[in-house]
């Protein structure tokens, strides 16, 4: 289906799509193709987009924040296994292998996503080298995240796990000399929500965020999270405040 968004929409789609790690490097013309070839989505937050969405379409987002959900069929409850921001895709498991993949997503801001038959998104791996060569290191990264998540719920403790957690989005961006550090798509997620990213609860989460801040780890603003002493946050998150090496 062609995309008849007005000329800057497309203009600012294709800036984005360049931006992303998917489609660093592709020549202009081919982007142009991406976008006239994708199709505009729309999804206001909080919209909950079930796992048959992602069956037959991938999705970039270009605009807003998307959190990947599985959700336990019996007790209904969720786990948040990543979130995604501007030029991440969604989802390369249906992708890589065809079949269906259980998770959902949810909106976290009003959205802005162009989708594209998995098909298509095939073929163009297939037909531009420079998309084949981005895109392994993407799913690499995929995978090392996930990797990283089973680790953590299986190693370590939940303070570990918020900790690990919090320095994996802190904003790599941010000159090193400069303090507070950004933290990246989880800075202003209620406590719920951070629960759930590392199999915990809203009351544990809070207790060990109040933690974190009065070390001088974190800090709390108007605009979020924010990382006052990256060393710190990293003592916590190596599990070191347990061998009692720093106060």
């Amino acid at each position: 289906m062609e995309n008849n968004a007005p000329p800057l929409l497309k203009n600012h789609l294709r800036r984005r799509l360049a931006r992303s790690s998917l489609f660093t490097g592709l020549d202009e013309e081919v982007l142009d193709e991406m976008v006239a070839n994708g199709r505009q989505e729309n999804w206001p937050k909080g919209f909950e987009a079930p796992p048959d969405t992602f069956i037959e379409r991938f999705f970039v987002v270009t605009q807003g924040r998307l959190e990947a959900v599985r959700t336990d069929p019996v007790t209904r409850k969720p786990f948040t296994l990543f979130v995604l921001g501007p030029g991440d895709g969604y989802d390369i498991v249906p992708l890589l292998d065809g079949e269906p993949h259980n998770t959902g997503a949810i909106a976290l801001d009003d959205m802005l996503l162009l989708s594209f038959p998995i098909e298509q998104i095939r073929e163009w791996l297939h037909e531009y080298p420079q998309m084949n060569r981005n895109f392994l290191p993407y799913a690499a990264t995929c995978l090392r995240h996930m990797e990283n998540l089973a680790t953590d719920l299986a190693l370590h403790d939940t303070l570990t796990r918020l900790a690990r957690l919090i320095l994996r989005h802190v904003d790599q961006s941010h000159p090193p000399d400069a303090r507070p550090y950004p933290v990246h798509l989880i800075h202003d997620l209620k406590h719920e929500r951070l629960a759930r990213m590392i199999g915990s609860v809203r009351q544990v989460v809070n207790q060990h965020l109040q933690k974190l801040k009065k070390s001088g780890a974190l800090e709390h603003r108007a605009e979020g999270l924010f990382v006052r002493d990256l060393e710190r946050l990293i003592h916590y998150a190596e599990g070191l405040q347990h061998k009692g090496n720093r106060p």
